[in-house]
């Protein structure tokens, strides 16, 4: 008889992004019941667990039951749980011993939402285990700054709808792209949360008229994740309030904005407004904006009473001078603080 080596499916997940790593398992879960009506899927999280987890977790890996076959399990947050030192490795080397022995179709998932300690033993392990292909290691980092419009726009097209670069530029920056901090440590953390995302673009997805998300979808149903006073600092530019700008855009910085958030809502309004400027110079009302521009009233009333107050080739020259600020800043010859404090300083 041919003996038949016995594979093994072990996968480690880690990462900041748990929104991404809970859809994999899903995915995973929902793939392995499609196979196996009689799989046996467990879960276990060690950062919310009871003191009856590691019997359950001994007994699950243990071998299978009376009723099932085959066996998911998955295993979240063990080894940053923070448990002794002793009583951690005495499970880990049950865990680890428990692995050799896995039927082939059985599936065990580790997820740690802190990444682990590379000095650890059980980091080690997990190493060894890796490079000798029985264990499959995936990093699910949040995607910072621009990578949050790909994951956006991915997420969009995975719902079956679509999205134009500059209304997906908006919505990232509504939902707080642009406002990440970074700690003593340096760490960057985001102002946005996955999950609420998700939600968003669920309820824009349904209100979307042949699938494509418009910004009147977005400024209609998404609610800033800031409360950024965009229209006082613009007015106050407007009315050569310099002054008064430089305190707004000095509070804002302050509450934690970053330059470039800043600077991409200047960018956003400023082409808005002269879009505005244009359909009202032609002598088309508010009723005509809005469907040409596809705002919503609200900003489209706020857009059309400072657009009075000044002429296209004032708002043209602004958005020149937004353009200029935002290549020095990318290109480095100039902090970014200092280069919008310039910037309202001469508007």
């Amino acid at each position: 008889m041919e003996n038949k080596e016995k594979k093994t499916n072990i996968t480690f997940f880690f990462g900041d992004d748990d929104f991404s790593i809970s859809e994999e398992v899903r995915s995973m879960k929902k793939e392995a019941l499609g196979r196996s009506k009689g799989i046996e899927v467990r879960d276990f999280d060690f950062a919310q667990k009871s003191p009856e987890s590691e019997a359950e977790v001994r007994n699950a890996l243990r071998g299978n039951s009376l009723f099932s076959m085959d066996k998911m399990i998955v295993i979240k947050n063990f080894f940053s749980s923070g448990r002794k030192e002793e009583a951690r490795e005495g499970l880990e080397d049950f865990i680890f011993e428990q692995l050799e022995k896995l039927g082939s179709r059985d599936e065990i998932i580790f997820v740690e939402e802190k990444d682990l300690d590379k000095r650890s033993r059980a980091y080690k392990i997990f190493e060894k285990l890796i490079s000798e292909n029985k264990v499959i290691k995936k990093e699910f980092p949040l995607p910072l700054g621009f990578k949050f419009n790909f994951w956006l726009e991915n997420r969009i097209k995975s719902e079956g709808a679509t999205i134009s670069k500059s209304d997906l530029d908006l919505l990232s920056t509504l939902l707080g792209r642009g406002m990440e901090q970074k700690e003593r440590n340096g760490k960057i953390i985001p102002a946005y949360d996955l999950h609420q995302a998700a939600n968003e673009i669920d309820k824009l997805v349904a209100h979307a008229s042949d699938g494509e998300i418009t910004k009147e979808d977005i400024l209609l149903l998404v609610s800033a994740s800031s409360d950024m006073n965009i229209f006082s600092l613009i007015e106050s530019i407007g009315k050569k309030d310099r002054s008064r700008a430089l305190s707004i855009l000095s509070g804002q910085i302050d509450k934690g904005f970053n330059e470039n958030y800043i600077l991409t809502m200047f960018v956003y309004h400023f082409r808005n407004l002269i879009l505005t400027k244009s359909l009202l110079d032609d002598g088309l009302g508010k009723e005509e904006i809005v469907r040409r521009t596809k705002s919503h009233p609200f900003v489209v009333e706020k857009n059309i009473g400072y657009c009075r107050s000044v002429n296209i080739e004032y708002l043209t020259l602004v958005y020149h001078k937004l353009y200029n600020a935002d290549v020095e800043i990318k290109t480095g010859r100039m902090e970014p603080e200092l280069a919008l404090d310039l910037l309202v300083s001469v508007l």
